[in-house]
């Protein structure tokens, strides 16, 4: 299996606890399973690296004791007190 052939890269670091950085990583996961069987460039797409990857993150998620964080596009996060009295 060729670095050069996939479509996920293999990355210097990333953060054990970041949700972006656990999907790309069970991606690519998915993506070696996949290239390890026989697929190619063009059997599947990067949604579908990340659509199957997504039941296996979804578990962890659930997982508390990781502890995840997500990457937010605000600066600033407020709590609704409507919503959270």
């Amino acid at each position: 299996m060729r670095e050069a052939d996939r479509l996920i890269k293999k990355v210097k670091t990333g953060t054990e606890d970041s949700l972006e950085d656990v999907w790309y990583g069970v991606a690519y996961a998915v993506e070696s399973s996949l290239m390890s069987a026989g697929s190619v460039q063009g059997d599947y797409t990067l949604l579908d690296l990340y659509s199957l990857a997504q039941p296996f993150v979804l578990e962890m998620w659930k997982d508390e004791s990781r502890n995840m964080d997500y990457d937010v596009p605000f600066e600033i996060m407020i709590k609704s007190p409507s919503l959270n009295p």
